[in-house]
């Protein structure tokens, strides 16, 4: 469907400059293997066809973070991605590129793609010398000299001839509309308060947690609401009231019920809070309230949206999807609300989830442990029923936790600060105060078929909210095999750096993942990839 050329352009400035590219895999010009080639195996909107001339500059490519094709981690992933176009739409299958239309496994193969100088590295901390790695593994900053070094080795990345589609295509005519929610954090964590259930109470030294600390500020400056304002932006000059409806909700404390919509009901009543009125999201966006010093219920809020949105009856024939902005692990243990009770319902929904994750170093002296980690919410914390399993060891946390007992601070000042007598999966802190990608996150991600974008601070963040809106138009993706996987001995994840390249048409494109620069301000635009 042709939309009004200025509306396109908003959403093209969003974008600016954020692609940058250091160079591209050249293609040998080898014919792909017979097998490489297949059916037209998507829907909607390809009879669409544009000019003829349709233009792509080499950095019109974008990897999103890959897939396990066993979400509980496996080298076998699917890599999804993102082809630009400079006069609208992202690209996708049935456009025209130099009179030639392209297709999967026809005009785009799986041959002419590639990830050039690859390297997979630990998540985590920086390191100073191989000393700093384990066996097999040396502290490099891969092909970026002047990057942070980190435990990597050399990986190279084969794709399955054949196994090139097209995840979807939206907001074209013939295709199925978007049901899009956006859900966004708003706690006082953002700018370095703890909640007001740890905050209050007292530690050793006689203090409470109450006041700002930028020691514990995941974001100060606010900065994830201009990226969020952009991404609105990008999507309305992407889509129309005729082919997508976006809601807008906000979440922060220990109940469902603190999770509340931006965007007005259509009915009055307390659900379906969608709206088509696209060029209003940004206005919606700035009532945001101040940030709220509770604790970030990411799994409730999750269900929340779920039921009074994206779960409703009217949307079943839309293609749906929820994106969730986070500075943390959930942080309220609720037995109706864990990972796997949100699992069944985004199955049951049919609703993609994308959640950026914002983990900055923090200074983690300056923090406590939450008492709703591990006793549940504020209303049923004497409840023993209420609160979380016990652990005996290591094996009954995910990566980003360990098995300890919790802290216990004092109601009153010169109180003792005690520990619980049973041991819980309490987050874990590395050496630079930050919790590392989470598995639950990962998992939920790819078992709903959406995206888990990690971001180990502020800057990392921006090519994530960039790429979401033109791939909520078109995303492809491309079976692989990563055999370095398996030796970096999970669990926890791993970050893929290198040049992945495809060829599509006459024109070379190119992304390149790498680390962050060590002299001056760039981001980190490594995918987290669970290990197996």
């Amino acid at each position: 469907m042709t939309r009004p050329f200025d509306r396109w352009m908003r959403g093209a400035l969003a974008l600016g400059a954020a692609w940058m590219i250091a160079g591209c895999g050249d293609d040998d010009g080898t014919p792909a293997p017979e097998n490489d080639a297949g059916v037209r195996d998507v829907g909607g909107g390809a009879d669409v066809a544009r000019e003829p001339g349709l233009e792509l500059r080499p950095s019109a490519l974008r990897l999103l973070p890959p897939r396990p094709l066993t979400c509980e981690g496996s080298r076998e992933a699917r890599f999804p991605f993102v082809i630009f176009s400079q006069e609208g739409p992202a690209v996708a299958a049935g456009d025209m590129l130099d009179g030639e239309m392209i297709w999967p496994n026809e005009t785009l193969r799986a041959g002419h793609l590639g990830v050039d100088a690859g390297y997979l590295a630990q998540s985590g901390p920086a390191c100073e010398t191989a000393e700093d790695c384990g066996e097999g593994l040396s502290c490099t900053a891969a092909e970026v000299g002047d990057a942070f070094r980190y435990c990597a080795r050399p990986t190279s990345v084969s794709f399955t001839p054949g196994s090139v589609r097209q995840e979807w295509s939206l907001g074209r005519e013939g295709s199925p509309e978007l049901a899009l929610s956006v859900l966004i954090q708003n706690t006082a964590s953002l700018d370095g308060r703890m909640p007001v259930s740890a905050g209050s109470l007292y530690d050793e030294s006689g203090a409470q947690a109450l006041s700002a600390n930028p020691g514990r500020a995941t974001d100060a400056e606010l900065r994830h609401r201009q990226m969020i304002q952009d991404f609105l932006i990008s999507l309305a000059g992407r889509f129309t009231g005729e082919n997508a409806a976006v809601s807008l909700w906000f979440y922060g404390g220990d109940v469902g019920a603190q999770t509340r919509p931006l965007t007005p009901s259509g009915g009055g009543e307390l659900s379906n809070y969608l709206t088509r009125d696209l060029d209003s999201l940004t206005a919606r966006l700035s009532e945001l309230p101040t940030l709220i010093p509770r604790e970030a219920n990411v799994y409730q809020a999750i269900l929340r949206v779920l039921d009074r949105d994206l779960g409703l009856e009217e949307y079943d024939e839309a293609e749906k999807a929820l994106i969730v902005f986070t500075d943390t692990p959930n942080q309220v243990f609720d037995t109706e609300a864990d990972a796997e009770v949100v699992r069944a319902r985004l199955e049951a929904t049919g609703v993609r989830l994308m959640i950026v994750h914002l983990d900055p170093a923090l200074d983690a002296s300056t923090l406590r442990d939450l008492p709703s980690q591990w006793g549940g919410n504020q209303a049923c914390r004497e409840d023993a029923s209420c609160g979380a399993p016990t652990c005996e060891d290591q094996s009954s946390c995910q990566p980003h936790e360990r098995c300890r007992p919790a802290t216990v601070y004092a109601e009153e000042e010169g109180g003792a600060v005690t520990l619980t007598d049973a041991s819980y999966c309490m987050p874990e802190r590395d050496a630079d105060g930050r919790v590392g990608p989470v598995q639950e996150y990962a998992e939920l991600a790819c078992a709903s078929g959406g995206h888990y974008f990690y971001a180990a601070g502020v800057d990392d963040m921006v090519g994530a909210w960039n790429v979401l809106a033109p791939a909520l138009q078109s995303t492809w993706s491309v079976e692989g095999t990563l055999p370095a996987l398996d030796a970096l001995q999970g669990p926890g994840f791993g970050r893929l750096s290198g040049g992945f390249s495809a060829r599509v048409g006459p024109v070379h494109l190119g992304d390149r993942l790498r680390p962050a620069l060590q002299s001056r301000v760039s981001a980190d635009s490594r995918p987290a990839m669970l290990l197996p």
